[in-house]
């Protein structure tokens, strides 16, 4: 291979005075790393069959040897593409309670498409197709695709078919494709807002901004309400339970941990939001179904309810969603309180001994609050005497074992959630810890 410069004025000079060995020692250098196999017989360099090299060739090899004059190619060459971009797309209905997915693609066959995605998670660069072409593995469709697959748990052989039949609450996976408004800011922002709901999909407030805001949605129209944290008005006379019922909705959903917390009247409550009067009036309900439960235990009203709400209820536990939460590690760890704390607890203990002894059956009843008032001191010398005696200056056992905890976990990169039974304990500045506990 020779490059000479004709462009010389000098014409006179012999040609091999024309010879550029630089560009030829630098044309060689980029043709050898693009075709490191050697045709002997046929004189030739090629890639071989490593499909990597026929990519880098296709890819920028091909633009870099242009940068030193033409490159001449086969039409066979010529036929092979390097394709930047999936073309794909989704088509979304709904019909008959069913979500139907139609995904179509353009430049990939849909047999093909699976193993696409498998290239893309395995981090390639390319993806050879049957055609011959190169699909260049850089595009946040597939990673769209692929997130698509996984959340709506389909099959391989569904995704390659195209065409998907899936119950209609797995649309709640699609909110990437779904345009979200904040209702939040000043009032007039907030009005601002409301006055072009039309143009989102999904408006997202809180319960006192919507107590504040409701002569706004009052000729507004949606198909869903979600209220989350449902225990929000499990009081029916509040301002945010009443709120809530305002809205015009086709459909209306509640989550909520603890749908009962204290009295039957929440569950009404939450009903009453979902489905106006499915549980009569309040007062129907109280007479005939909450006043038997609690204050009889009657079993027929109990299955009443229950085979009147049942239906209604999805009871999801962290087990059933969480399939890779671990399990709860629990360590119980004793402390050995030191001699001046293990001396006020027993001194404690015969006061509290000494009380007993003096009281017959009746005072006892009498002062059962004063009993308990005693045994919560107990607990609080464990924890620490400080929180009963504040001239307490000696050390607490247990007080000491956590501070050695709380240093060990922060030397070793970890954060903390430290939970204590009393408000009290332990003083932030109290043996060295300066942490906000």
């Amino acid at each position: 291979m020779s490059v000479f410069d004709l462009l010389d004025e000098n014409q006179d000079r012999p040609l091999e005075r024309f010879r550029m060995e630089n560009k030829e020692a630098e044309i060689l250098l980029i043709t050898r790393r693009l075709f490191p196999e050697i045709d002997v017989e046929e004189d030739e360099l090629h890639c071989g069959h490593d499909e990597d090299l026929m990519y880098s060739v296709l890819e920028h090899g091909v633009e870099t040897l242009l940068e030193y004059g033409e490159v001449q190619c086969t039409q066979r060459f010529r036929n092979m593409n390097v394709l930047r971009k999936v073309k794909v797309s989704v088509g979304v209905s709904i019909s008959s309670g069913l979500l139907n997915l139609d995904i179509t693609t353009e430049d990939i066959p849909r047999e093909e498409l699976l193993d696409v995605l498998k290239s893309y998670r395995s981090r390639k660069k390319f993806y050879r197709l049957k055609s011959g072409d190169f699909l260049k593995l850089e595009d946040n469709t597939l990673e769209l695709l692929g997130e698509l697959m996984d959340s709506m748990h389909l099959s391989p052989k569904d995704f390659v078919k195209g065409k998907m039949h899936l119950p209609v609450y797995r649309t709640l996976y699609l909110d990437k494709l779904l345009k979200v408004l904040l209702i939040t800011g000043s009032q007039e922002e907030r009005r601002q807002k409301l006055d072009e709901y039309t143009s989102y999909d999904v408006l997202v407030t809180s319960y006192d901004l919507l107590k504040r805001d409701i002569v706004s949605y009052e000729d507004k129209e949606f198909l869903y309400e979600i209220i989350d944290e449902a225990q929000y008005i499990k009081n029916h006379t509040t301002a945010a339970s009443k709120a809530v019922k305002v809205i015009k909705s086709q459909f209306r959903y509640a989550m909520t941990g603890t749908p009962i917390e204290n009295r039957l009247s929440e569950l009404w409550s939450i009903f009453d939001y979902l489905m106006p009067g499915f549980l009569y009036s309040y007062k129907i309900f109280k007479r005939e179904i909450e006043t038997p439960i609690v204050k009889n235990g009657d079993e027929d009203a109990m299955k009443r309810l229950q085979k009147m709400t049942g239906a209604f209820i999805l009871r999801r536990l962290k087990s059933d969603v969480l399939k890779d939460l671990p399990d709860k590690l629990e360590e119980i760890r004793y402390v050995k309180m030191e001699k001046p704390q293990q001396k006020i607890y027993d001194a404690q203990v015969v006061h509290m001994q000494t009380q007993l002894a003096e009281q017959d059956d009746a005072q006892f009843h009498k002062n059962k609050i004063q009993i308990l008032a005693e045994l919560m001191k107990l607990r609080q010398i464990c924890c620490d005497p400080g929180l009963c005696f504040e001239d307490y200056r000696n050390e607490s056992a247990k007080l000491e074992s956590c501070l050695e905890l709380i240093q060990s976990a922060i030397d070793g990169g970890h954060k903390l959630l430290l939970f204590s039974q009393f408000t009290t304990m332990p003083e932030p500045d109290r043996g060295g810890c300066s942490y906000p506990l």
